[in-house]
């Protein structure tokens, strides 16, 4: 963790109130926060949808991969809807702009103006930064359409280069096991985390970056 992260997490188990920041003033700063406020809407709308009579098909899937219930809480695993609309109101409901949405990766704009959400019909898993943050999504097809994987866009929040999943569970177990795997896809390294192996992280795709194998 860094300092700052490290005093928060310390002050919370103490129960120690942290001092109040000043709410910042610069925009980035601002677009950032909104941005990742549009992921946890969306995240909460994902998990609803595989919960309900919508997500029977996905959850299928998932159990036929052997993605139990409890490892499909433990990983936020949630499922897309096909259209932006529900997308939408859930934003809307939840007091999260157009922009934020746009920002955060989740829908793209038509040149006539409207929306359209970037993952349909697909299995969701959340992904977070070492710190545990909300960033981004990948998506898992269903139902045989290209790409089967697709991931969130780069954003201000989500570089998939500079990311590995599955790091900010993996650190500890890493630390104390003295070793670290590391497989290509985020489904791979739930499976082994499944099954008893904690300390693995999965880069976004074939390629391993130089920054990935400096975290």
């Amino acid at each position: 963790m860094t300092f700052p992260d490290a005093v928060a997490r310390v002050a919370d188990m103490a129960g120690v109130p942290m001092p109040r920041r000043e709410a910042p003033a610069d925009p980035g700063i601002r677009r950032r926060a909104a941005a990742r406020k549009a992921l946890e809407a969306a995240a909460e709308l994902y998990s609803q949808l595989l919960a309900d009579s919508q997500g029977d098909h996905a959850r299928e899937y998932a159990d036929g991969r052997g993605y139990d219930r409890q490892t499909r809480h433990e990983f936020g695993f949630g499922l897309s809807p096909s259209s932006a609309g529900v997308l939408l109101r859930r934003a809307e409901a939840k007091a999260v702009s157009a922009d934020a949405m746009i920002h955060a990766g989740l829908v793209l704009r038509r040149d006539d103006g409207s929306l359209y959400a970037r993952f349909r019909g697909r299995l969701m898993i959340p992904i977070h930064d070492r710190q545990g943050r909300l960033i981004g999504f990948g998506g898992r097809d269903l139902v045989g359409r290209e790409p089967k994987y697709l991931n969130s866009p780069q954003t201000e929040l989500f570089d998939k280069s500079s990311v590995l999943f599955n790091q900010h569970r993996a650190q500890g177990p890493a630390y104390r096991a003295n070793r670290l795997f590391v497989v290509v896809g985020y489904l791979v390294a739930i499976a082994l985390a499944r099954c008893g192996s904690g300390e693995v992280v999965a880069s976004l795709g074939t390629a391993l970056t130089e920054t990935q194998l400096k975290l």
